[in-house]
Parts: structure tokens; sequence; C-alpha cells
């Protein structure tokens, strides 16, 4: 097994294209890497070597869940590791979405998570789209774009019915939340991020349009590529075909519907076409 050093992972995020203040969001496997000397914590110091102190480094610590109470500062990631040695950083600074808050260091963190809980999870103006708007980064560590949690806020602004599993909108969910501040929320969730199965659709049209540098860090198969890119990719995608980032998945429960109606849009439109 590869052993890597903080020193050999700084040298790989080099190499891939990160340097002193980059704005990046990390989707992350720790397993990937191989022997990590120090674990999470040292793969985290790297990338704050790599970015700087002018730099900003996020993370997903989402927890998926829309009924439990979510505790800002206790409740834990299950997004990884790694994401959960950021979580315990003591200069991390987390959204208070209950179900998928990020959690940043550097100058911008209060910045991009601020005022999340007023968003939908991943849409238009969450953290992730801040970043993306600054010309931040997003890696792939060790993971691929099934994970991609930008892709989402691509389907929110091409406005896919496919990116939403909706909840009974006159029984929402509504899990507490309590701040980092100490205050306690009742938070009303309509609705959470859908199906991302088919999302290697996007990677497919990244790579075809030369906007991913791949790379290898110890074990890791690595991707960087703009935020705004994987927007606007995914924008042109769903416009071209609608059904482009539904999974194949014979028992899927979003995609299966999505196709369904999908279909009868289509056919709504064309017969008022030939009318």
């Amino acid at each position: 097994m590869t052993r890597l050093s903080r020193s050999d992972l700084a040298a790989g995020l080099r190499h891939l294209g990160l340097g002193r203040g980059d704005l990046v969001y990390v989707h992350s496997s720790l397993s990937s890497l191989g022997w990590v000397e120090g674990g999470a914590s040292a793969v985290l110091e790297a990338m704050r070597d790599v970015v700087g102190p002018a730099g900003t480094l996020m993370v997903p610590t989402f927890t998926f869940s829309g009924t439990d109470t979510f505790d800002v500062l206790r409740s834990p990631s299950k997004t990884g590791a790694i994401t959960e040695a950021v979580r315990n950083h003591p200069e991390a600074v987390r959204s208070w979405h209950p179900a998928h808050a990020p959690c940043a260091i550097g100058p911008l963190a209060e910045w991009l998570v601020a005022d999340h809980i007023l968003y939908g999870p991943l849409d238009i103006g969450c953290p992730e789209d801040r970043m993306a708007k600054l010309g931040g980064w997003v890696l792939l560590l060790g993971v691929d774009h099934r994970v991609n949690s930008t892709v989402h806020i691509g389907e929110a602004y091409a406005g896919s019915v496919a990116r939403l599993v909706r909840y009974n909108a006159l029984n929402p969910a509504r899990p507490k939340v309590i701040a980092s501040n100490g205050q306690t929320l009742t938070v009303s969730i309509t609705s959470m991020p859908g199906c991302s199965a088919g999302f290697g659709a996007v990677e497919r049209a990244m790579r075809a349009a030369n906007r991913i540098r791949y790379g290898l860090i110890g074990e890791a198969r690595c991707q960087l590529m703009r935020g705004q890119d994987i927007i606007d990719q995914t924008i042109a995608l769903l416009k071209d075909d609608s059904d482009a980032l539904a999974c194949d998945r014979t028992t899927c429960g979003t995609c299966i519907p999505t196709r369904e109606m999908n279909t009868k849009q289509r056919r709504r439109r064309d017969a008022g076409q030939r009318c």
C-alpha cells in the first residue's frame, strides 16, 4: 500500500493544479489514498498548506436527515473522515442547514455558509453556488461524480424536475436545528436532492470539453474542475435532453417517475406545436 506524508499530499495537490489563494470544495475518500501518515487531519492540513491563509477550503458535512435534530456543532458528518476532520477544526464554520450543511475554513468561510438555512439544500444561492460564482474549484479526491453536489445546483438552474424528492406539501419535514450560537430553530423542509447515480454523464461531457484535470495522489484517482463549469455543463446537458442525468436502475423511485413526467411534457409540447 502507498504510504503518504502531509508533504506528499501537498505536492500531489499542487501538481493537480491547486495553488495559494484558491477556493476549493472537496469531496473525498480517505481510504482511496493508501496509508496516510496522520490520517484525515494530515489531508486537511496538506490542503491548507496548498491554498494558504488567503485560500478557503469547503467540504460537505452532510447528515442527509430531514427528520432528526441537527446540532451544528456536534452532529457528525456522514460524508467521510476528511470532512469530519474539517468539522472538528477550531477554525471551521458550518452551515446551519439540517440535511446538507457544508463546512468551511478560510477568510470566506463565514460568508459562504451564511443564511444557508433560508435556501434549498443544494439550490441557487447555496454555499456551493457562491463558491462556484467566485471561480472556485471542485476536487473529487478518490470519488466520482455520483457525489458531486454541484451537479444538483446545475439541475436547479435548469429547472429540472429530476432534482427533487418532494415531501407532502401539507406535511413537510420539520427538523430542529441547534445553531452554533445556541439558538434552537424549527425548519420546514419540503424537498431533498434526488438521484445522482447518472451523474457520470457530466464527467463525460466535461472530459470531452477538456474541463477536467485528472491526476493520481497516492492510490486515489482525482479530478479537479471549476464549479461553474460543472453548473454550465449540467444546464447544457438538460437543455438538450431532460433525461440526460436520469439513471438506468429499474427500481429508482426518482428517475422512473421523472422520465414519465418528462415524456408527458414532451408529448404536450409536441401536440401544441402540431396545432
